[in-house]
């Protein structure tokens, strides 16, 4: 793996040709073997063109680097200049000259005195013809003074004497302001005749042009060809070694991706497609791998890799997509198998829309990087659309197309109260424990999550994406033992729906019981169910699994499955029904069996699976000895939350907020007392106060047959 100091880089060129991996260092040679070999008379000005991080500095360095290794007899004096160091400043014409001066010894007091003169001064040199600039300096010199045109006579005979030649090295001119581009070419075209000097300067041609169109009358482009003698346009990068580079230094990425050949196969899918097209010079590798150093950690194990590094070579590369997949997440998650044709050209408009605003250039590679990214997007340009069935693999391995894992690729780290794929692993490491797992999960029953449901009920949601192989047979049976023993709790932090396609924690409780059984062989499964039943904490889960099972053999009005379908026979149904009404009287006997959520349905089945009349004689005890207390316990345990969200309200306009509606079922409470001999005894159970929140709900809505609420959520 790259270590992360040489992964975060501060895009510093290179000096040493030997770190060379872009093939510049040939070029750098041979132009540093032709420098060596000028004795210019006149001086020379050669300039090295190329885009903003092209390499052009690191070409500069290498090209020192090569003449430093000459003869001495054959070696140039090297004269640094970086303008930008000196940007902002009004002296830099004067910056140039000076430090010159510090190295070319035998002009430097001459070309100090010169360099003393304002940048005024040396503008109407560049400007004006030779003889009028003469006219005009004349009247500015004082008496007994040289005038700068008799400076630069004094400057060019001490040259000529000279044997060595000077190179002046100008790097950065390109970041400079256009009139500082401006300020520095009038003072390169000023002294550029001075022998035995070389001005070896780089930039991008285009934005140096385009400062110098207001300056010269014509055109910039035109300006540049009167001062540089000798142009050199970078010769691009070989694209194989543009590659490598950017492969090599998001190893310390890629090594996160699993070694298998799907995986393997989808990274080269979305670099070939969508990321290697748009990297073309090593900046974009520096860019690209310096954001990622940074944002990937914050989310190293929430997401997949591979996504990562694509969602953020888009926002990298275009912000503005970015933007429009962050604030559009339905228009690119799940599969869109069930999309009209009126949708899909709705959707293919949205979706052109932004491309078109990018380059033309690269537009077909955002496509391809999209669809490959969200698979929904293929119907959308013409592919063929996915069916149902993928979300769950999606989710599972962390893409960015599960709507529910979408979020994290733009958040960077989870919100408060969120499940992330740590949680995740975390649980399946507790579940050989059934008791750890259960503390486990009742401590995230007590924490909601931003869309507000428990983090419980998330984290048991996720788990059923690993329920089918992925959790090992000999952890079923603590992490059911772990459920059974803590679904009251849980279900009591989150008794209700959150909306009309919430069913709720118990829901998924039974969901993860089912999968995970299914898995087992009919004796292990049968036995562990024995267990369950004799000993898990939640009554209520007991009689509901149950009855799940009896369901498949077609009671309770359901259709039923067939014998292969079904998780136990009807013997073994038998024998648990029997074994749970036990149960439930040795509950009633102690105690314990108030505590059940489901306290109605508990009764219910105990009259349904046990002796008869051993149900009614213990409520008839009941009754007598605290009958308020039934009737709250029987009350409260058959309240009910449904969702309503109507499509057309008042004056014919959809609703804006979700009704939540709460009812109590009558028909069932008739099973056990007479619903209006109860009312008094529910008007003063509310009058007296000594209720829970959810007991008072229940008993108002038993005395109002219909109770709605808003939900806040919009």
């Amino acid at each position: 793996m790259a270590d992360r100091e040489t992964v975060l880089s501060g895009d510093r060129p290179l000096d040493d040709p030997s770190e060379d991996r872009l093939g510049y260092r040939t070029f750098a040679s041979r132009l540093a073997s032709a420098i060596a070999r000028m004795t210019p008379v006149d001086g020379m000005v050669l300039a090295v063109y190329g885009p903003w991080g092209s390499g052009k500095s690191t070409v500069l360095n290498f090209v020192r680097h090569y003449l430093r290794q000459l003869p001495e007899s054959e070696k140039p004096v090297l004269i640094p200049f970086n303008p930008w160091w000196f940007s902002g400043s009004e002296n830099l014409i004067q910056s140039l000259l000076v430090d010159m001066a510090k190295e070319i010894k035998p002009v430097g007091d001459v070309l100090r005195r010169i360099g003393l003169a304002t940048a005024s001064t040396l503008e109407i040199i560049g400007t004006l013809p030779q003889a009028e600039a003469a006219k005009v300096l004349a009247d500015k010199v004082r008496p007994g003074e040289p005038t700068l045109g008799e400076l630069r006579d004094r400057a060019e005979a001490l040259l000529r004497a000279q044997d060595r030649t000077y190179v002046v090295v100008i790097d950065d001119i390109d970041r400079l302001t256009a009139d500082e581009i401006r300020q520095l070419f009038r003072a390169v075209k000023a002294i550029a005749s001075l022998p035995r000097i070389v001005y070896l300067m780089s930039f991008d041609q285009g934005v140096v042009a385009e400062a110098l169109d207001k300056f010269h009358k014509g055109s910039g482009s035109d300006y540049l060809e009167k001062i540089v003698q000798v142009p050199f346009e970078l010769p691009l990068p070989d694209r194989v070694a543009l590659r490598n580079l950017l492969i090599d230094r998001l190893a310390f990425v890629l090594a996160e991706i699993p070694e298998t050949p799907s995986d393997q196969q989808y990274w080269g899918n979305v670099f070939f497609d969508g990321i290697d097209p748009l990297i073309e010079t090593p900046r974009d590798v520096t860019r690209l791998v310096n954001t990622l150093a940074v944002t990937f950690p914050a989310v190293r194990g929430e997401v997949y890799a591979v996504d990562f590094i694509a969602i953020e070579t888009i926002r990298v590369f275009a912000p503005n997509v970015f933007r429009v997949i962050r604030a559009n997440p339905a228009a690119f998650t799940g599969t869109g198998a069930r999309v009209k044709d009126r949708q899909k050209e709705s959707a293919l408009a949205f979706h052109e829309g932004y491309i078109g605003q990018l380059p033309t250039s690269v537009r077909e590679a955002f496509r391809q990087l999209l669809q490959r990214l969200f698979p929904r997007l293929e119907s959308v340009w013409g592919g063929v659309g996915l069916g149902d069935g993928f979300e769950e693999s999606w989710r599972k391995k962390l893409r960015i197309c599960s709507a529910e894992v979408f979020p994290v690729y733009f958040r960077l780290e989870l919100p408060e109260g969120a499940i992330g794929a740590q949680d995740v692993s975390t649980a399946l490491n507790a579940a050989p424990d059934a008791s750890e797992f259960a503390k486990m999960l009742e401590s995230m029953g007590e924490v909601k999550t931003p869309a507000g449901v428990t983090r419980a009920q998330v984290l048991l949601t996720r788990l059923q994406d690993f329920t089918r192989e992925d959790i090992p047979k000999e952890h079923i049976k603590p992490i059911l033992t772990a459920l059974f023993q803590s679904a009251d709790s849980l279900i009591r932090a989150d008794p209700d729906p959150k909306g009309m396609f919430d069913f709720g924690i118990e829901t998924d409780i039974g969901r993860i019981t089912y999968q995970l059984l299914k898995r087992l062989e009919p004796s292990e499964r049968f036995a562990i169910l024995t267990d369950l039943v004799d000993s898990g904490r939640s009554l209520s889960m007991v009689v509901r699994e149950i009855m799940v099972l009896g369901q498949q053999h077609g009671k309770y009005g359901a259709g039923g499955r067939p014998d292969k379908d079904q998780m136990v026979s009807q013997a073994e149904l038998k024998k648990l029904e029997s074994l749970a009404a036990k149960r439930i009287e040795r509950e009633a006997r102690t105690g314990t069996i108030w505590t059940a959520h489901d306290f109605a349905q508990v009764l219910r089945s105990w009259r349904d699976w046990g002796l008869a009349g051993d149900c009614d004689r213990w409520i008839a005890d009941v009754r007598v000895r605290d009958e308020p207390k039934f009737i709250r316990a029987l009350i409260t345990s058959i309240l009910s939350a449904g969702y309503s969200h109507a499509l057309g309200g008042f004056g014919g306009q959809a609703d804006r907020v979700g009704r939540r509606i709460y009812h109590v079922d009558r028909k069932f409470l008739e099973t056990f007392i007479d619903p209006e001999s109860a009312r008094p005894i529910v008007e003063r159970l509310l009058k007296e106060g000594d209720l829970n929140e959810r007991e008072r709900l229940a008993l108002e809505t038993f005395l109002t047959p219909l109770k709605t609420g808003f939900d806040d959520d919009e």
